[in-house]
């Protein structure tokens, strides 16, 4: 358990921890449902590829800058309570999540 009382998660890639994440939306962007689909294809599309490394979409009252793209990230990898190594790992398996998403697209 990390700080704070919250979880932190792993998921165990070819014999390594790598942090969970989630995707940050703010409700106040005009384009909000875009948001919203963008970051669901991604989440899904991380746990196709490496089970239990797409977390949830967590939705915020505010605008952020997420309103220059439909297709923004913001990104909350793992927390207090993972390695900078799960971290880092999880960076990494990222750059091979949002490749196999944007040829999707």
């Amino acid at each position: 358990m990390a700080e704070g009382g919250k979880k932190y998660s792993t998921a165990a890639v070819n014999g390594a921890n790598a942090s969970s994440f989630n995707v940050v939306v703010g409700r106040q962007n005009n384009n909000y449902p875009q948001l919203m689909s963008f970051a669901g294809k991604v989440i899904a599309k991380a746990n196709e590829l490496y089970p239990g490394l797409g977390g949830r979409i967590i939705e915020r009252e505010y605008k952020f800058n997420q309103y220059l793209s439909n297709n923004y990230l913001l990104l909350e990898i793992g927390n207090n309570g993972n390695t900078i190594d799960e971290a880092v790992l999880t960076g990494k398996l990222l750059a091979d999540v949002l490749e196999a998403v944007m040829r999707e697209i």
